[in-house]
């Protein structure tokens, strides 16, 4: 069975979200130094649009794990697959310097470390 990047370029056009949108820099993301070909007439502007897409047969696309679980595909007849060889996203806990909860942002960011 092919790996998540070898399965994505044997399986049709990638269908992303429209130039410039953060998740479609993420998508790509998730395998540097691999050039995937993204259907461009088939951007969507949405990831509801870009999941109805896939419903319909158009492509494949990469999809967030936190959308997942916020049951962005609903009812949608689509098969999600894993990607492990996939490069996570990292995240960062940020806040204005100086703020009056600088304690209790600084002890959030130790829950986090210990948990992620």
């Amino acid at each position: 069975m092919p790996n998540g990047a070898e399965a994505l370029t044997q399986s049709g056009h990638l269908m992303l979200l429209e130039k410039g949108h953060c998740l479609q820099r993420h998508a790509l993301a998730a395998y540097p130094g691999r050039i995937f070909a993204a259907k461009d007439s088939f951007a969507a502007t949405s990831l509801t649009t870009l999941i109805a897409m896939v419903s319909e047969g158009l492509g494949i696309t990469l999809l967030p794990n936190l959308a997942i679980e916020a049951g962005v595909v609903g009812l949608q007849k689509i098969q999600l697959t894993p990607l492990p060889d996939a490069c996570p996203r990292h995240v960062v806990l940020a806040w204005r310097p100086g703020s009056a909860r600088h304690e209790l942002f600084g002890k959030l960011g130790d829950i986090l470390r210990r948990e992620g």
